[in-house]
């Protein structure tokens, strides 16, 4: 039978000379099912994200756009939801042992299967062998600084209050009037002590001209202290100089006063302007940490659930090749991955870089006897 060039895979070409053209067909029935596992299209959206390269910033990024729009409620449903979705997707232990080489290439498929399933930050972080554990750990950090800075910033907020203009008014009123009693003892100390003074001296130098007076007529006899319209105590305090000059002071005093009111309640409203533009500054600043505390939570929430989705994975695949020695010495060895880092024993640290990245080199591509192998075991099936 000749050969038909159908493909320029070598396997294909061989079975097409030893299988007539419903064998065939049913070949490539078989291999349509074992290509696309989720996909209508060999190379649908989710094979061209798996041969794709990823930076670190990039996976940083992907993970990040997952965050977009959730709050912390949401992000654990849907973190939950991404773990339960891989987990229900697990690598058969074989218990009918097969071939090792055919089992890697189960293993392998099985990986990337997954991380399609999981989405694209899995596949990324899968490639690119980010450190998840050193960024959570990161952000943990940077939660904790501003949950500190957040409560620092509450314990000390505090709104400040409008100055209390009829309170200054009140307290100056009120010092007014004590000053004005002050000033009034002083000046009638004053007074006092002048009036008391002059009586005196006039008593001393005038003894002889009151006996003269007394002995003319007695009814007559009076000095001018004795004046009915000189004697009016209230009158003298009123029309005496100390009582013009406490005058002259009260009024200096209220003025005084006055001044010192306008300055400490212009003062007290320029306070309260710094006060409330801090007030207002730290309001928003509170906001901010209150809105950083929320993505750090929610990106924190999603690193962990693509840390676990790996973690899975690679705890299945350590599961499953309890059975098969020759894989698991070779998932214990050393591989180069992306990043240019090497790695060694991928399956004792449960890496999904380094398992992958060994399943991809050694079993990505199905030899000559596992591809005649899954061939039969789907004939054996009809």
């Amino acid at each position: 039978m000749p050969q038909r060039q159908l493909n320029n895979n070598p396997d294909i070409v061989f079975i097409e000379t030893v299988l007539d053209k419903g064998m065939f067909a049913s070949l490539r029935d078989m291999k349509s099912e074992v290509a696309n596992d989720d996909a209508k299209s060999v190379m649908s959206e989710q094979d061209s994200v798996l041969n794709k390269d990823y930076t670190e910033v990039e996976v940083l990024n992907l993970i990040g756009e997952m965050c977009i729009g959730y709050t912390q409620e949401q992000a654990v449903k849907a973190v939950d939801q991404m773990v339960s979705k891989v987990k229900g997707h697990k690598l058969d232990d074989q218990s009918n042992v097969i071939p090792e080489e055919a089992f890697g290439r189960t293993a392998h498929d099985y990986i990337k299967h997954s991380i399609k399933l999981a989405g694209e930050p899995v596949v990324a972080a899968t490639k690119s062998n980010v450190s998840l554990e050193k960024y959570l750990s990161n952000i943990r950090s940077c939660r904790s600084i501003a949950d500190n800075e957040l409560k620092d910033i509450e314990q000390n907020l505090i709104e400040p209050t409008v100055p209390n203009e009829t309170y200054i008014k009140s307290k100056y009123r009120v010092q007014k009037a004590d000053n004005i009693i002050d000033l009034e003892k002083e000046y009638k100390i004053k007074y006092d002590q002048r009036v008391h003074e002059e009586a005196t001296r006039t008593t001393s130098e005038a003894p002889r001209t009151r006996q003269k007076v007394k002995k003319e007529s007695k009814s007559e006899y009076y000095t001018s202290l004795d004046d009915p319209d000189e004697s009016d105590p209230i009158e003298q305090w009123k029309e005496s100089y100390e009582y013009e000059k406490l005058q002259w002071s009260i009024t200096e005093m209220q003025e005084k006063l006055d001044l010192e009111f306008d300055r400490e309640f212009v003062s007290s409203l320029r306070d309260h302007q710094q006060q409330q533009s801090t007030y207002v500054s730290m309001m928003q600043k509170a906001k901010r940490l209150r809105e950083q505390l929320k993505h750090y939570t929610v990106h924190e929430i999603f690193l962990g659930g693509v840390q676990t989705v790996m973690v899975n994975i690679a705890t299945s695949v350590l599961n499953a090749v309890r059975n098969y020695p020759g894989i698991k010495t070779k998932l214990k060895g050393q591989i180069q991955l992306q990043n240019g880092e090497r790695m060694v024993d991928p399956l004792g640290k449960l890496s999904l870089p380094g398992i992958y990245a060994i399943l991809y080199r050694d079993y990505s591509k199905a030899s000559h006897d596992v591809f005649c192998m899954m061939l039969l075991k789907l004939m054996s099936e009809d």
